[in-house]
């Protein structure tokens, strides 16, 4: 059984370790241009600071191979994430640098330490000689068994944060749906990346709605004209086998763009210089009826090209919708794109639960769990 970090019994004097993601984008000069993650760490972080003498932040960012890397460095962005959570960061660039520190220290990038990736049990071995317990608030980063997600739990008792815990618990709620009265709605671009949790979803939903420019594909297989539209041709047999075994909603009508013209259209109007680029608005009521009979909704990948204002329309009104049904259905949102669209509606929306996790998310939604999770569920009470 998974504990969360709230259950802990805190001694005297201990020491922490919180392996977080602060693997955020950034901007200009190292501007953090989105503060979710941050943000998804804090009350996990100020438990342990009121409580603990020295709590150890862990996290990676970006992909540097094992190798000291000046724009990957933390020490870019410590200054801006000691402001958000108000409290003095002690940055260190090793582990010999931790010495009798005390307050909030935060670690080098872990992925400049070559064992990370590797899972070293040596290298996990001995960050947890730092500490006397371990929290994994980085559900993002837990489908990758590397040394401070997975192998230190082996070290310390082990406990998930608060946000991790909330994510793990939504995630199982919608997994254990005993009635099946789900509805999942997946946008995105490809097919080939989400077909494992495609083939998962249909066997636990009532219902898949498809959205963004992986319902071409599935539209293409149907042999329906989509023009110029973006379409995945090496996933067709694929796309033509779910068809014909799962119950899947496509859009009926679709927004196109054909040079600087933008027209709605149904879907069996689609021309050869048509571009689908957003899903159309009675797609949006057909999918908006589908969740109105529902009892819980999954929603990963937006319904159009939103990086564009024209086309972020079907997205919005799916997650206004959503929204204005808070108190009535449960909705787990998550993905990094998701997010990013729903960032960029600037409106105020309400869901049961947001996930900040991209890769987790989808790995979840096709396995039903996560190896650094996993690893939680094996109660440490010693160090070993």
């Amino acid at each position: 059984m998974i504990k969360c970090i709230t259950q802990k019994v805190f001694a005297p004097n201990s020491n922490a370790i919180i392996r977080v993601d602060f693997n955020v984008p950034l901007g200009i000069d190292y501007k953090i241009l989105d503060y979710s993650r941050l943000e998804s760490a804090k009350n996990s972080i100020n438990l342990l600071l009121k409580n603990c003498k020295r709590v150890l932040l862990l996290s990676h960012f970006g992909r540097p191979k094992g190798k000291y890397t000046k724009e990957l460095s933390l020490a870019n962005i410590v200054s801006q994430i000691s402001k958000y959570y108000g409290v003095e960061i002690i940055f260190i660039n090793s582990l010999n640098e931790l010495n009798d520190k005390e307050g909030l220290v935060l670690l080098e990038n872990t992925r400049f330490f070559p064992e990370e990736e590797k899972n070293d049990q040596y290298f996990a071995r001995t960050l947890a000689q730092h500490a006397e317990l371990y929290v994994n608030e980085a559900f993002s980063c837990s489908h990758r068994a590397h040394a401070s997600l997975h192998a230190i739990t082996n070290y310390l008792e082990s406990y998930a944060g608060t946000y991790c815990f909330n994510e793990i618990t939504a995630l199982e709620r919608i997994s254990l749906e005993k009635n099946k009265d789900i509805i999942a709605i997946i946008g995105g671009s490809k097919i080939s990346s989400k077909i494992g949790v495609l083939r998962n979803l249909f066997k636990k939903v009532r219902l898949v709605a498809i959205g963004g420019a992986m319902a071409n594909t599935f539209l293409k297989a149907k042999g329906i004209e989509i023009g110029s539209s973006l379409y995945e041709p090496e996933s067709l047999d694929i796309a033509s086998e779910i068809l014909s075994s799962y119950k899947i909603l496509l859009p009926i009508d679709v927004v196109c763009k054909n040079n600087n013209s933008i027209t709605i259209k149904d879907i069996h109007s689609v021309e050869d210089g048509d571009c689908i680029m957003d899903i159309g608005p009675r797609s949006c009521i057909e999918i908006c009826s589908a969740i109105k009979n529902t009892q819980s909704v999954i929603w990963n990948g937006p319904m159009g090209k939103f990086e564009e204002p024209e086309f972020i329309d079907g997205t919005r009104l799916i997650a206004k919708f959503i929204s204005s049904l808070n108190d009535s259905i449960y909705s787990v949102v998550g993905g990094g794109d998701t997010l990013a669209a729903l960032s960029l509606l600037n409106i105020k929306l309400a869901f049961s639960h947001v996930s900040t996790a991209g890769g987790a998310f989808l790995e979840w939604m096709e396995k039903g769990s996560l190896p650094c999770i996993d690893m939680l569920k094996i109660s440490k009470t010693t160090k070993t």
